[in-house]
């Protein structure tokens, strides 16, 4: 049996905070980057090919305009509109 040797390499991307390490942790592993966050202020991908780099820069790229329309709980909070009272 011959086994290959295969190189691991780890990307850490450095986030302002831990929701911000949830939220793209969440959004790299949806589309396919086995990512996780890592302490309070990072997220930490797994790489065997260093091509995907430039993947996980281009998705980190769309992930900060979803965090910043959606995810970061601007759009996703709950709301409550009342009507004045009448006087």
């Amino acid at each position: 049996m011959i086994l290959e040797s295969t190189d691991t390499l780890y990307l850490t991307i450095s986030v302002d905070n831990a929701d911000q390490a949830l939220s793209l942790a969440e959004y790299l592993s949806r589309h396919g980057i086995c990512a996780v966050p890592e302490g309070n202020d990072a997220v930490v991908c797994t790489l065997t090919d260093p091509q995907a780099a430039v993947v996980i820069n281009q998705l980190r790229s769309g992930w900060k305009r979803y965090w910043e329309h959606s995810d970061s709980g601007l759009f996703g909070a709950p709301m409550r509109v009342d009507t004045p009272p009448m006087l």
